[in-house]
């Protein structure tokens, strides 16, 4: 399996080579290289593509540190120069890997020629960084939080983060797309709920937890292995807010 040792890290790469204008793909929290599969597929013939997992993501191994946007995207740059690419046609990459790319544009323009962010945002409004307040505050007011020593103490704030991430949730979409994705109409189920239900409950339940998780409620600043979306969508960028 192709890894290239950049920046005290082993970042995993594919690499499909040839002779077209390379591009790169910067998959979102919770994903990897896989996310790009038909992609890569669709875009092989005519260009070089290049995929890649982030730090605490898919097969990299890393040193298990918080690390920040800008960190990723100075491990994209170091695996470009291990590539012996000096500039892509193009860099692409939705959520979390838009934020790398918004860093790209910002910080290194002579590298790329184009930018692509998907899902993603230059700044929060004060609604987005009080939904994301509400979140730490459930995470950190769990009992099992343990003022952060959760792991010591051989428990996990799971419930909180649950209700952080259902809050989370909320913000995905506008009041009118929710009104027309699920209104106030009822699920059809022995116990009576509404259809928004589903939709905040399952990512709430599903979520994990991460080592990292109590330096980053504390320092939103950086960004977790995996695990807690209300932290990953906080972090701060330069002149603005952050993610979605």
């Amino acid at each position: 399996m192709p890894h290239a040792d950049v920046n005290g890290q082993r970042i995993f790469f594919e690499d499909t080579g040839g002779d077209g204008p390379p591009v790169i793909l910067a998959h979102g929290f919770l994903m990897d290289h896989e996310m790009f599969v038909h992609q890569v597929a669709a875009l092989r013939d005519d260009y070089r593509v290049i995929t890649w997992d982030e730090r605490g993501f898919g097969q990299t191994e890393y040193d298990g540190e918080p690390f920040t946007y800008w960190d990723s995207a100075n491990d994209c740059l170091a695996l470009l120069d291990h590539l012996g690419i000096d500039q892509v046609l193009s860099v692409i990459g939705g959520s979390m890997g838009g934020m790398q790319v918004l860093e790209w544009a910002a910080t290194y323009k002579e590298r790329v020629f184009s930018a692509i962010p998907i899902a993603c945002s230059a700044r929060h409004s004060s609604q987005n960084i009080a939904f994301h307040e509400v979140g730490r505050q459930a995470v950190m007011a769990d009992p099992d939080w343990c003022e952060g020593r959760y792991l010591e103490e051989g428990k996990s704030p799971r419930k909180g983060l649950a209700v952080a991430r259902m809050a989370a949730h909320i913000t995905y979409l506008s009041d009118a797309a929710l009104h027309d994705k699920f209104g106030r109409n009822l699920q059809d189920r022995e116990e009576i709920t509404f259809g928004f239900d589903t939709y905040t409950l399952h990512p709430g339940e599903s979520m994990s937890l991460d080592p990292s998780v109590p330096h980053l409620l504390t320092n939103p600043g950086t960004v977790p292995a995996k695990g807690i979306w209300v932290v990953h969508h906080c972090v701060p960028i330069p002149g603005g807010g952050s993610d979605d």
